[in-house]
C-alpha cells in the first residue's frame, strides 16, 4: 500500500539522521489510553519505549515503540504501535520544559473480544497508519534523567478498530503518560565565533558561574564561558540569551542593527532579531542614535509618512 512505503521512508529517513547526529535520548512511558469509537469506550492501559536525537537546537527526531489496550463494553483490541514524532522542546524556566509533538505511525491491531455489535467483513487483524499529536513537559530530576508528562492524541485510518462500523468517522484515541527521559538536553548551537585556542576546564560544580547553564553546556553547545554569567557582556547572562530571548550569547548585537542586546530587550522594548523592528526602513540603532525617532512605530510624528521615507526625502521625521 501506498500509506505503508511513505512510512518506511520517513523511518529510513530517521534512522539516517540518528545516526549522523550525537545529542541522544531514550527512555520509557506509561500510561492510560481511551478509544474514542461509536461503542461504550472504557479505559485501557499503554505503554512504550523510544530513543530520540536532536537535530537542531530546539527539534528533535523520536522513534517509538509500544503496546496498548483498546478497550470498551463488550470489546478488546490489541494494538501493537510504532511511530515517528518530531518534537519542538524548548524551556521556561531551569526546571520547566514544555513540549510540542506531531508524527505519522503505523499499528498493528488484533480485536481478542467481538462485540456484540460486530460489523460483517471487518478485520479482527490488520495494520493502520496513525497520526499522533500531542504536548507535554519535562521535570529535570538531575543532569542526565528526566520525568516526563504527556498528553496525546491520535488518529487512525480505520474505522474497525472495535469490529464494528455503525456510523461514519475512524476510530481514535486519547492517552496520558508519565515516563523517564535519559541522555543529553539541549543541542548544538551553531558558533559565530572563532573556536577557542584552549579548552576550558570543567570543575566538579556542574555551573560554576550559576547562570543557569550546566558548564557542558557552555562549553559543548552555545561556545559561552562557563566562569562568566554574561559571556559577550552585553548586559544578558547566557541562560537569558539561549533559553528566554533566543539571542546569540556570544555577540553583543545579536541582528547587528547598533543596539545591544540587553538595550534592546530591556530599554527600547525592540526585538533583538530584527535590524529594524518596526519596518519603517530605518535600522534600530540609527532610530535610536542619530534621529530620535520611536524604533518601535513607523510614523513617529504621525503624519502619514514612514520614518525612513521621510529621511530618504530629506524632512524631518518629527515634525508633521
Amino acid at each position: 500500500m501506498r500509506w505503508q512505503t511513505v512510512c518506511v521512508c520517513i523511518f529510513l529517513m530517521c534512522g539516517t539522521a540518528i545516526a549522523n547526529k550525537g545529542v541522544w535520548q531514550g527512555g520509557i512511558r506509561g500510561g492510560l489510553m481511551h478509544p474514542y469509537t461509536e461503542l461504550k469506550d472504557e479505559m485501557g492501559a499503554t505503554g512504550s519505549g523510544f530513543v530520540r536525537v536532536g537535530v537542531h537546537r530546539f527539534w528533535f527526531v523520536e522513534l517509538g515503540a509500544g503496546y496498548g489496550r483498546f478497550d470498551g463494553n463488550g470489546y478488546g483490541t490489541d494494538l501493537w504501535m510504532g511511530e515517528t514524532r518530531v518534537l519542538f522542546q524548548t524551556s521556561i524556566r531551569k526546571w520547566i520544559h514544555p513540549i510540542v509533538f506531531w508524527g505519522l505511525g503505523a499499528a498493528r491491531h488484533s480485536i481478542h473480544q467481538l462485540p456484540a455489535v460486530f460489523t460483517n467483513g471487518s478485520d479482527t487483524s490488520g495494520w493502520v497508519m496513525t497520526i499522533p499529536v500531542g504536548i507535554g513537559v519535562q521535570l529535570p530530576f538531575n543532569g542526565v534523567t528526566r520525568l516526563e508528562l504527556i498528553s496525546g492524541y491520535t488518529y487512525t485510518y480505520r474505522d474497525d478498530l472495535n469490529g464494528a462500523v455503525l456510523k461514519k468517522g475512524n476510530d481514535t484515541f486519547f492517552n496520558w503518560t508519565i515516563g523517564l527521559t535519559f541522555g543529553r538536553f539541549g543541542n548544538k548551537k551553531k558558533s559565530v565565533t572563532p573556536p577557542r585556542s584552549a579548552p576550558v576546564p570543567v570543575s566538579d560544580n556542574p555551573d560554576d558561574d550559576g547562570d543557569g547553564l550546566t558548564d557542558q553546556e557552555e562549553l559543548n553547545f552555545y561556545n559561552t564561558n562557563p566562569d562568566q554569567k554574561d559571556s559577550d557582556g552585553d548586559g544578558l547572562g547566557d541562560y537569558d540569551e539561549v533559553r528566554r530571548y533566543f539571542t546569540n550569547p556570544n555577540a553583543l548585537d545579536s541582528d547587528g542593527d547598533g543596539l545591544r542586546d540587553d538595550e534592546e530587550v530591556v530599554v527600547y522594548k525592540t526585538s533583538p532579531h530584527i535590524a529594524d523592528t518596526d519596518g519603517d526602513g530605518l535600522p534600530d540603532g540609527l532610530e535610536v542614535t542619530k534621529y530620535r525617532t520611536d524604533p518601535t512605530v513607523v510614523d513617529t510624528d504621525g503624519d502619514g509618512v514612514k520614518d525612513g521615507d521621510e529621511v530618504f526625502r530629506g524632512t524631518d521625521p518629527l515634525a508633521k
